[in-house]
Order: C-alpha cells, then sequence, then structure tokens
C-alpha cells in the first residue's frame, strides 16, 4: 500500500523516515514526494558527451583531458550542467535518505521534465537504503538542456512491504484533458536559483590573498603556544566563514547572560547547506590538543538554546576532533541534536587542511554536515 501525503509526512515527522533537507511542502503530491537534483555527477557516462569544455566545481573551464582519470565530478549550487541530446549521465539527489525496513521506494520522472525530454530511470529505494539516492538521466529531445542542482527532477512513491516479496503496485493516474506544456518556468525554485544566480556569480571566488592568510594562519594556529592558540583559533575561523558571501560576523566574544560565544554569525545565504542552516548561527573554536568531550557539547547546545529555540545551527571548530561514536560521548550527544533538528557540524584538523589548500569552505562545510547525517 502507498503511502498518502499525510502518512508519508507523519512517518517522517516521527524520524521513522529521514529525509534532509526536510522537504518543503510544495514537494508533496497527494501520495508522492518530489526530490532534487544534488550537485555529483558520474564522469565516466557524462565523458563521451562532452564537447570542448566544461564548468568545473570552481567555475573555471577544464579540457577533457584533464578530467579522463575522474569518475565524479561536483559542481556547486548555482552551476548547472549541460546534458547532449540523445545521452545520459549519473546523478545524486539533493535529498539524504534512510529508509525504514518496512518501507519500499518507487522512483520516477516528474511529468514536467518528461514533457521537455528529461527522463529518470525507473528504479527502487531498497528497505533500510541510507544515503542519497543515485540516478540516471537520459536527455531523449533534439536540443542540449541545462540541469542546475536544487531543481525538482523526480518523484517518490513509498509502499508498505510484507514479508513476502510482491510485485511493486501499479498506480493509476487520472489522465490529463489533452496533450499541456511543461510549467517548469513557474517551479517555485527556478525563481530561487533565478534570484541566487543575480547574487553569487562571482561572489564564491576567493582571492589567492585570502586562502594565503588562511593557510598562514592554520600554520600559525597549530604551532602557537597555548596561551595564543585560542586567540588565533578565533581570527582563523572569523576568516574562513567572512570568506562565505552572505555570512557575516554578528559579534566575537560574544557576551550572553553568564555564557560567553565565540564567535556569532548572520546567514544570508540562499543556496546549499546554508539555505537550511537558519541563522544565527553559533561557533565555538577549540585550541585543545585533545578531542572535545561531551561535556562541551552539552555547553553548546545550551548555548544555542540561551540566544534562541529557534537557532538550529552551530559550528565547533576542533582540530583533534571529538570523542566517541554513535553510541557515547561526545558523538552521541552530536546524534541526539540532530534526530532533534539541531545541527553542530565539527570542523576538524582534516576540514581546516582542506580549506587552507584552496577547496571552497562552502564544500568542506557541506561534507562535515553530510557525515553528520550520517551519524
Amino acid at each position: 500500500m502507498f503511502l498518502t501525503d499525510f502518512e508519508l509526512k507523519e512517518r517522517i515527522n516521527k524520524k521513522e523516515i529521514v529525509i534532509e533537507p526536510f522537504p518543503e511542502e510544495h514537494s508533496f503530491g497527494f501520495c508522492s514526494l518530489d526530490l532534487r537534483l544534488g550537485t555529483q555527477f558520474s564522469q565516466e557516462i557524462l565523458k563521451p558527451f562532452l564537447k570542448e569544455t566544461i564548468y568545473d566545481p570552481v567555475k573555471q573551464e577544464a579540457s577533457e583531458e584533464s578530467i579522463t582519470n575522474k569518475n565524479i565530478i561536483s559542481i556547486n549550487l548555482g552551476d548547472n550542467i549541460i546534458i547532449q541530446p540523445h545521452s545520459s549521465i549519473q546523478a545524486t539527489t539533493l535529498e539524504f535518505i534512510k529508509m525504514p525496513s518496512n518501507l519500499i521506494g518507487f522512483i520516477y520522472s516528474r511529468s514536467t521534465w518528461d514533457r521537455l525530454g528529461i527522463r529518470i530511470v525507473s528504479s527502487i529505494i531498497d528497505p533500510g537504503f541510507v544515503g542519497r539516492l543515485v540516478i540516471k538521466i537520459d536527455n531523449v529531445s533534439d536540443i542540449p538542456i541545462k540541469l542546475y542542482p536544487g531543481l525538482r527532477i523526480l518523484q517518490v512513491l513509498f509502499a508498505t512491504i510484507s514479508g513476502v516479496t510482491q510485485k511493486p503496485y501499479t498506480v493509476k493516474y487520472k489522465p490529463a484533458l489533452g496533450i499541456s506544456s511543461s510549467t517548469l518556468f513557474m517551479d517555485k525554485e527556478i525563481f530561487t536559483i533565478r534570484e541566487s544566480l543575480k547574487k553569487q556569480d562571482d561572489k564564491l571566488k576567493v582571492s589567492k590573498s585570502k586562502k594565503g592568510d588562511i593557510t598562514n594562519l592554520l600554520n600559525e594556529t597549530l604551532n602557537a603556544e597555548k596561551s595564543k592558540k585560542g586567540r588565533l583559533l578565533e581570527e582563523l575561523s572569523t576568516n574562513i566563514f567572512t570568506n562565505i558571501a552572505g555570512i557575516e560576523i554578528i559579534k566575537v566574544n560574544a557576551r550572553l547572560r553568564a555564557e560567553e560565544i565565540d564567535i556569532i554569525l548572520k546567514n544570508n545565504v540562499e543556496f546549499g547547506f546554508w539555505r537550511f542552516a537558519g541563522s544565527p548561527i553559533v561557533v565555538e573554536c577549540k585550541n585543545w590538543s585533545s578531542k572535545v568531550g561531551a561535556k562541551e557539547i552539552s555547553i553548546l547546545s545550551d548555548k544555542m538554546e540561551s540566544i534562541s529555540p529557534d537557532v538550529k545551527t552551530a559550528f565547533i571548530i576542533s582540530p583533534e576532533g571529538v570523542t566517541g561514536n554513535i553510541h557515547r560521548d561526545a558523538i552521541l550527544k552530536i546524534r541526539e541534536k540532530r534526530q532533534k533538528g539541531k545541527s553542530i557540524i565539527v570542523l576538524d584538523k582534516d576540514a581546516l587542511d582542506k580549506i587552507a589548500d584552496g577547496e571552497n569552505e562552502s564544500e568542506i562545510i557541506e561534507q562535515a554536515y553530510n557525515k553528520l547525517l550520517l551519524i
């Protein structure tokens, strides 16, 4: 039996089905849920259909030869990928999904895209599946079509299963009264992406001098005496976040009642992970030579609440990471907060090294967020 929109929302709210980011209301059909195109694409399938150049994740042109040995490419939200006529690519969904053992999902194209010639190869989501869906997208039209991460590209129907495997139930759709054109131009996210493109055109590019500052600050922080590490780590963190267009520093070393918060951020970003992170955002810097424990995570949680119950996101900048696993210590505390809709994202030395090496700050932060979803 397929779940209705009411049953599906109920199961998502109870965390029986985990979908991150949480679906917006317009994504629900009467018995389906629309999912969006993600940012990763299979290079092996894409490569035969490339022309002279493609856009890479930092909006630089790359030749076909330079990507021959790569299996996957990633692009930023706001960028696009072109599917050539009569060709295919593999892609991931933007949403992360965790399925219970008693449900199965059926993946279909959205008719509004089907009319344009973009078709999703039908497949299933296995009971117990965890991760982002990998989908195959065909362009059966005679013209190249641009796709943007964040567009609702497919629909999923969820059905309960018994102990005995049965053939999927075939849903009969009410036929349309005549042929109609695609109304994709009216989709809410089309307007969102248009506005986002206007704002972020060149804003995400960080100058080499700023990247050099971050590299120097990281090295200086890691090698500094203990008395200086805290200040340097705060300075490093401030540099990282201010390099992200749309992120503003509200206060450094903010005193709220009896508590002090290292950094408070204002989030005006309308794409990627940031779109769901809320505002304000709390940042805590731990210049410890050991991992941060459960007590500090609890204190950070209290600080989030002290600002507002609506604070959704906090970062803990800890070169040594945090203690425990999903069953104990700091990671257990982080997991418990995530299950209540609060994200505590850890940026450790590995993440800081990647940023210092020139990788995009937003992408590294989104990777850290993805790790959080697996806890």
